[in-house]
């Protein structure tokens, strides 16, 4: 660090020295001998004694700006102080009055102006001497010190003279400081004027510090001058590596970006991200914050551009199905990259966005379901999926029947959430009329991408196979309508009911019930031979797969029965058709082996009319008849009823008692209203 900073320190004063030497006339570096010189009165010029005729003192102009700062290295730390500057008084010429400012290590000694003396020094010095009017109130001085260096070695990096004739003889003259840091940073030998830093500086805390300088009399403390003040710059070095303020970076590109292509909108690569570090060091001293950007981990996939940090897509083809994140590790060198500059590193996470470049593509290329035929309608009967590489918008699909359903049987919709397409019914499914059907269903995604050759889709075979449900009897009619005399004897066949079993095939007799046998007769043997010969005899006949019953909630008096096997009904009691005429019974027909399988007929039974009735009179009659009443005068209306009921309605003959027969007073007449009249025949 010490030999670093040595060669650091050399270079900066060797260019101060070229710009001092540039900036000031060829004849003005004339040395001159000190011997020689005077002075005027006034201390207005300076006259140098032992020169020729013609001869004239040659001085370098006067520019106060030329040394108006210290530079002093900023992170110094070492044993000692470093010394800054020395602010010095001078025996110079008898009548001159000036200043002197002298900056050190370099490797010879540079001296101007006549009469100067050479002051000697633990280091080399360069000296450079200005001289000012006693006008001058004030002197701006320039010290520059580097950062982070130690003063092992005892150099000095810095020191200024003040130059006065004040300081003569024995006179007591002390220098003090002020100002910035005074005290406490810097301190300056009050005898002999030297400037030192006291602490490590650190440019990037604080870069410079402005003080004031003034020579006072030791034993009054009275100012001998006016106050100098004077700025020390810290001198950055290269102490601080490049940092990502923003550090780790996450970014991301779309899948398959361009790499480089004539017609591409980014010839050079697509653009991902771009980084940004800072270095605290300088950025107009040196290169120390002159910062190139370089990929430590990251190809050939990516690509950054060394000035400007812009992350590129390096390679052709990044598909995102075959990997999605990447790391990538950039790193920022000072120096302008050069060997010997910091470095510091930060990564960024590049992920590939999707684009919609891969088709739906189903799991399987057949499917088959099996369908109970009494699947409610809008339920589901099963489930097919198509599967995409893609994400989100890019992989969803929507699913169609595309072939084999004519009848609009069944719909596909798409599961909003699961992504698969279920299969429901639309139409009730019948196994007796059609038993399998063979569906062609389509996969298409939503979202096409511009350029991808979509839409992307995918086909599959579905095939579904109607079970046969365990359906109900069904009646041939919902109600029938029967008739029975009422005077019909016991067990008379007033009808019949029919229903047949919907899961057989054309019979009244089911398949899957024509095995139930009843047995009607007995074993006659058994036995058991090698042979296939029948071990036995049965006598059996073949079962029908459900019976007939009477709801006796309908017939609770228990007049009609009904075979159980054929549905034949007859008459338990007897009927009275005055007392009902109809009689309706509700019928059932349930499966043996399934009580819960059952279905209903109403049956409507008219009892027909049997003349087992006598007529009645409507009411019993009492007349009265005037004792003058005329022969033929209608003195009775009597009428009749009867309880049974002929087709051809009622007709009644009315005649007089056999009592009456003989009793001329009275007649009586029929009208066809089945009203008779009873006249007076002659006088009573």
């Amino acid at each position: 660090m010490l030999k670093r900073s040595e060669e650091m320190l050399m270079d900066l004063w060797i260019s101060l020295l070229l710009v001092w030497i540039t900036s000031v006339p060829y004849g003005s570096l004339s040395p001159i001998t000190s011997q020689s010189k005077s002075t005027q009165t006034g201390g207005s010029a300076v006259v140098a004694s032992g020169l020729g005729e013609g001869q004239r003192l040659l001085s370098r102009a006067k520019r106060g700006w030329v040394w108006n700062q210290m530079f002093v290295l900023e992170e110094f730390s070492g044993p000692d102080p470093i010394l800054v500057g020395r602010e010095h008084t001078w025996a110079g010429a008898a009548e001159t009055m000036g200043r002197e400012l002298f900056l050190g290590v370099v490797h010879r000694t540079f001296k101007q102006s006549a009469g100067l003396q050479h002051r000697p020094a633990t280091t080399p010095t360069l000296q450079t001497t200005q001289t000012f009017s006693s006008s001058i109130k004030q002197l701006y001085s320039l010290i520059t010190v580097f950062e982070e260096l130690s003063n092992q070695g005892g150099h000095y990096f810095g020191y200024c003279q003040l130059h006065t004739d004040l300081d003569v003889g024995g006179k007591s003259i002390k220098y003090i400081l002020t100002g910035e840091g005074a005290g406490t940073i810097f301190a300056i030998n009050e005898l002999t004027g030297d400037i030192h830093a006291m602490k490590r500086l650190d440019r990037e805390e604080k870069a410079e510090y402005t003080l004031t300088a003034q020579v006072i009399n030791a034993d009054t403390d009275e100012p001998l001058e006016p106050p100098s003040e004077f700025i020390i710059k810290v001198q950055d070095i290269n102490d601080n590596p490049p940092q990502f303020i923003e550090a780790p970076y996450h970014s991301s590109v779309p899948e398959m970006s361009a790499v480089g292509c004539v017609r591409a909108l980014h010839a050079s690569g697509t653009p991902v991200t771009r980084v940004t570090a800072t270095d605290a060091d300088d950025p107009v001293y040196g290169n120390s914050a002159k910062l190139v950007y370089s990929i430590l981990e990251g190809q050939p996939y990516f690509s950054i551009d060394p000035n400007s940090a812009t992350i590129k897509v390096a390679l052709q083809g990044m598909d995102r199905e075959m990997r999605e994140e990447y790391l990538v590790v950039i790193q920022a060198k000072d120096m302008g990259g050069h060997m010997g500059g910091l470095s510091g590193t930060t990564t960024v996470t590049i992920t590939l966005t999707d684009i919609n470049d891969n088709p739906p593509k189903f799991s399987k290329n057949l499917y088959e379901f099996v369908i109970p035929e009494d699947l409610p309608t809008g339920k589901m009967g099963g489930k097919v999926k198509a599967n995409d590489r893609d994400t989100g918008e890019n992989s969803k699909s929507t699913y169609g029947i595309v072939e084999g359903d004519d009848q609009g049987v069944f719909e596909i919709v798409t599961d909003s959430q699961t992504q698969e397409g279920i299969l429901r019914l639309k139409k009730p499914l019948d196994y007796e009329s059609k038993r399998a059907y063979t569906l062609k269903v389509e996969a298409t995604n939503i979202r096409s991408e511009p350029g991808s050759g979509g839409p992307f889709k995918d086909t599959a075979t579905v095939k579904i196979a109607v079970e046969d449900s365990d359906e109900p009897p069904v009646f041939s009619k919902p109600i029938y309508q029967l008739e029975v005399n009422e005077n019909a004897p016991i067990n008379t066949v007033i009808g019949s009911v029919m229903a047949r079993d919907p899961d057989s095939t054309g019979s009244q007799v089911s398949p899957e019930t024509s095995a139930i046998l009843k047995l009607l007769g007995q074993v006659r043997w058994f036995g058991t031979q090698e042979t296939d010969s029948p071990v036995g005899v049965l006598n059996a006949s073949s079962q029908q797969g459900f019976r007939y019953f009477i709801d006796r909630h309908t017939d609770l008096e228990r007049q009609f029965n009904i075979n159980v096997d054929d549905g034949k009904i007859t008459l338990a009691k007897p009927l009275d058709r005055e007392t009902d005429m109809w009689h309706n019974i509700t019928v059932t027909a349930t499966e043996v082996r399934n009580h819960s399988q059952i279905s209903r007929a109403i049956v409507a039974i008219r009892v027909m009319d049997y003349n087992d009735n006598a007529p009645e009179f409507a009411t019993e009659y009492e007349t009265f008849l005037c004792e003058n009443g005329k022969p033929g005068q209608v003195i009775q209306t009597i009428s009749a009823v009867d309880k049974d009921d002929p087709i051809q309605g009622h007709y009644f003959n009315y005649r007089l008692a056999p009592e009456m027969l003989n009793n001329p007073n009275f007649t009586i007449k029929n009208n066809q209203g089945g009203y008779k009249h009873i006249n007076e025949q002659g006088n009573t």
